[in-house]
This record gives C-alpha cells, structure tokens and sequence, in this order.
C-alpha cells in the first residue's frame, strides 16, 4: 500500500495542472490561486472543472515529477513528511491509473 500526499491541501494537486510552483504554501493558499486559473472554484466541487483539468494531466503529471526531482536535490529523503511544503504524488497514482 502507497500513501498518496498532497501538501498542503489536494487543490495543490490541481493547481499543477495550471503552473509549476515549488515555493511553501499555506492551508488553503492553492485554493486562491486555483480560482485564477478556475473562478467560480469552491471545495470541494470539482465536478464543473474536470474537464479542463483533465485537458492539462499530462502537465500536472510533469510538474509534480519536476518537483518531487527538486525535494531530492535539496537532499529530502522522506517526501511523506508534513515538513515537505509543496508536494504531491498523486502523479504517481494518476499515471498507475492511466497505465491500466
């Protein structure tokens, strides 16, 4: 079994459909920014976004591979740590999926 993280909150996961960013976030942070790219955004209601989101896998699913890359270069061995700000592998689950 695989624990599936998304840190600070699981709209971060989202936001790297739109942009790559490897600086901190705080609670609820990915969610302003997920309303520049999807306005009328609100948790959970992901329904009416879906289908732009799932337009942009692919470059959600290299953003979260750039950024687990830059954790490993600062030297992170535990990508599961709360201390990991931002970070998400729901890459990983997206692409078992996809891969099935």
């Amino acid at each position: 079994m695989d624990l599936i993280i998304s840190n600070p909150d699981f709209e971060f996961w989202f936001l790297l459909h739109y942009e790559y960013h490897q600086g901190s976030l705080q609670n609820r942070e990915p969610i302003e920014k997920l309303r520049e790219y999807e306005r009328g955004y609100e948790k959970p209601d992901v329904e009416h976004i879906y289908p732009s989101l799932k337009g942009k896998e692919m470059d959600a699913i290299s953003h979260a591979e750039r950024l687990r890359q830059f954790h490993q270069n600062e030297g992170i061995d535990d990508l599961n740590s709360v201390s990991v700000n931002p970070y998400t592998n729901v890459d990983e689950l997206v692409s078992y999926i996809n891969s099935m």
